[in-house]
């Protein structure tokens, strides 16, 4: 063989695998997007067991949960959903409302929202605006209590007035309008009003999201060819 042909043969085995680098760098990148598909799946559904169990202390049914958020777990209890139904649940008249369905977003909420940190008093706030364009707020403390450290959900409220919120905007609200709101697809919130049609929706979104995961199987198929120096 002489050196011109060495010299070609080599230039094309560098050239093939710089090719295969590329596509096994593809297929790595669609890889790490189907496994956040998948971790935004099982984020969603914690979420909604989680809604669940807020429900039962809101009916006292149970007398605590946790949430996760992305600032830790978060204690939910009976005095903090006696304490809403007092001062400003669901009743569009008082100062600070907030309906049932938006209180129990806030697993949705503390996961998606980055809260802001006030360290003199070890608190977390999530704000995030409503669909009537009100800023709905959820503040939670870090503090000890019996030895133990917890970080408990104080409350939440929104920013208006005595009759600022609208009843027919607030009932109707399906969705946080807010741009730092991040679901995990879409930034759809669970609607107000829990029906068949929005049931339909999510179980389609699911099935859009377990389609698109398939794509994990045809992923490692070309990874596992790509390798093949």
């Amino acid at each position: 063989m002489s050196d011109k042909e060495k010299q070609e043969l080599q230039d094309k085995i560098i050239k093939n695998l710089e090719n295969d680098i590329k596509k096994v760098e593809n297929t790595l990148m669609a890889m790490k997007e189907n496994l956040q598909y998948l971790k935004d799946i099982v984020w969603d559904r914690q979420s909604e067991q989680e809604r669940l169990e807020m429900l039962e202390v809101l009916n006292g049914k149970r007398e605590s949960t946790e949430v996760k958020s992305n600032a830790g777990n978060i204690l939910v209890d009976s005095s903090l959903t006696k304490k809403l139904k007092e001062k400003h649940l669901d009743d569009t008249s008082l100062r600070g409302m907030v309906t049932s369905e938006e209180f129990l977003s806030f697993p949705k909420v503390a996961k998606n929202i980055k809260p802001e940190y006030n360290a003199e008093i070890n608190d977390y706030t999530w704000k995030v605006k409503a669909n009537d364009e009100n800023i709905i707020a959820y503040g939670s403390r870090e503090y000890k209590q019996d030895g133990k450290e917890i970080n408990r959900l104080l409350t939440t409220h929104s920013k208006t007035e005595r009759g600022q919120r609208q009843a027919d905007k607030v009932r109707s609200a399906t969705y946080f309008k807010d741009l730092d709101f991040r679901g995990s697809v879409h930034s759809e919130i669970i609607p107000q009003n829990n029906n068949k049609e929005a049931e339909i929706k999510a179980k389609d979104s699911d099935i859009k999201k377990i389609r698109i995961l398939l794509g994990i199987d045809r992923a490692k198929k070309k990874a596992h060819k790509c390798i093949k120096f």
